[in-house]
């Protein structure tokens, strides 16, 4: 089992994740031929932290 690294970031870690559609270079391609993206837009915040599961 791999060892937790200690990360030398501010928290938190990702907040945002943002589908630019015009740097997508083919439409039919995985994963922008998923449904999710059909629409031709994709976007999350993370507003809560998130919970780490340990094993």
């Amino acid at each position: 089992m791999r060892r937790a690294r200690p990360i030398n970031l501010p928290a938190p870690y990702l907040r945002h994740v943002e589908l630019r559609p015009e740097k997508v270079a083919d439409w039919a391609a995985y994963p922008f031929c998923l449904p999710i993206f059909r629409e031709r837009a994709f976007e999350i915040a993370f507003t809560h932290p998130g919970h780490r599961h340990r094993g």
